[in-house]
């Protein structure tokens, strides 16, 4: 199925001066060498913020990220490699992660191919295994992704799984983070295709979306009833140049990201991607976006709204709405200006649903991300009531540090 256009006149602005936004180091740890970070608000109390990070390592703030106390859970559970973090209405966070079953020296023995799913009901400080997704692949799962609907409390799953010369892309969904759904397979053509960038994103009228990447397009299945059935065609969005590798990044550099925004605002609803695109010659590449207001049946026409790329690379996007709000935020790496494989982290904001956007340099610090064995997540964000937390990984002088900006949307200029 293919997209109809709707025409946005996209334009961007980057703020020279803001008000200072402080970097503070949430955690360091020498045996960090696959990266994986993810952020979450507790939506009760925004103050508290949780970081989770490789090696079943958590670490809590109650002061919006000023400070932080560090906690470890359940290393007995094998988790190995991506985690994600999400918080519900009711003030619990849940964390997502791949599992396989590890000896004593974290080398894994066992595979199980496993997503567990970790509750904190006290903030952060101590966690429970609630629910597991088995056998979910022959191999440990990583290429998959998680979101929440934090109206009705619906937790979505997908990952890929190989089958033949099938790669399959799987579907799981649970309430309140437990009794996830038997996996079923999405239908993509050519089966053939390696799917790549896998996004769920829930829907304002109880629909689901799954987007992902492969030969060439970014696409879009949809279901309307709880995974049940799904579209015949998927929906072909946007041309993009695939999956790159980044001097210096051993990670992803190229997946498209999904947000929805489910808040009361005039846009409620819109489903909003955002991915990098290569420029010809590998001459470096700029953070593209698009957005559908009609539940993803015509899309505006994709915009960029990163600096230009000057032959630089600007990758690895992560894109949060404040379901408070409705305020849109856009994260990502930039090299422009710089000569090393050093980057910078940018923030994107856009007050109108994404017709127009701001952005500044929020690191104080270049980030390093040299001497990674694999980055599965390097950069993460949220927001919630006004509170916006980037947070990434940046190797330093003792170790692996995570770091995390966390700010009032105020310190942007919004009013």
């Amino acid at each position: 199925m293919m997209r109809r256009l709707l025409t946005i006149f996209l334009s961007f602005t980057t703020l020279g001066l803001i008000a200072q936004i402080n970097n503070v180091v949430v955690d360091t740890d020498y045996r960090l060498q696959q990266g994986s970070v993810d952020v979450a608000i507790n939506t009760k109390d925004p103050a508290n913020v949780v970081v989770a990070s490789d090696l079943n390592r958590i670490s809590v703030s109650l002061d919006s990220g000023a400070t932080w106390q560090k906690k470890l859970i359940l290393p007995d559970n094998g988790i190995l490699g991506k985690s994600e973090l999400h918080a519900d209405r009711r003030g619990r966070f849940f964390l997502i992660a791949s599992s396989v079953d590890q000896d004593d020296d974290w080398e894994a023995s066992e595979i199980s191919g496993r997503l567990i799913t970790f509750m904190s009901d006290d903030k952060g400080m101590t966690w429970e295994l609630v629910s597991e997704i088995d056998e979910t692949s022959e191999q440990p799962v990583s290429n998959f992704s998680s979101s929440i609907n934090v109206v009705s409390g619906d937790f979505y799953s997908v990952w890929e799984s190989e089958s033949g010369d099938a790669n399959n892309i799987m579907f799981s969904m649970a309430s309140a983070g437990k009794n996830w759904s038997k996996p079923v397979e999405l239908i993509h053509e050519p089966a053939n295709a390696e799917p790549y960038g896998l996004s769920p994103a829930p829907g304002a009228s109880g629909q689901v979306y799954v987007i992902w990447a492969d030969e060439g397009k970014i696409k879009l299945d949809r279901t309307y009833n709880k995974g049940k059935m799904w579209l015949r065609n998927d929906i072909s969005i946007a041309d993009v140049t695939g999956d790159f590798q980044v001097p210096g990044y051993a990670g992803p550099a190229g997946f498209p990201v999904s947000a929805t925004d489910l808040s009361g605002s005039n846009f409620k609803g819109a489903l909003y991607i955002t991915w990098p695109q290569l420029l010809t010659d590998d001459q470096g590449s700029e953070i593209h976006f698009i957005r559908s207001t009609n539940k993803g049946d015509s899309w505006s026409r994709s915009g960029r709204i990163s600096n230009p790329a000057e032959g630089a690379f600007q990758f690895s996007p992560a894109i949060t709405v404040d379901p408070a709000t409705g305020l849109l935020y856009i994260a990502y790496f930039s090299r422009v200006g710089r000569e090393d494989n050093h980057s910078d982290v940018y923030l994107a904001w856009s007050l109108d649903g994404g017709g127009s956007f701001k952005q500044a340099k929020i690191n104080t610090d270049p980030v390093n991300t040299e001497g990674f064995e694999y980055l599965h997540n390097g950069l993460s964000l949220t927001a919630f009531q006004g509170i916006v937390c980037p947070t990434w990984i940046s190797k330093g002088e003792k170790g692996s540090n995570i770091i995390s900006a966390c700010m009032d949307y105020k310190d942007l200029g919004i009013k």
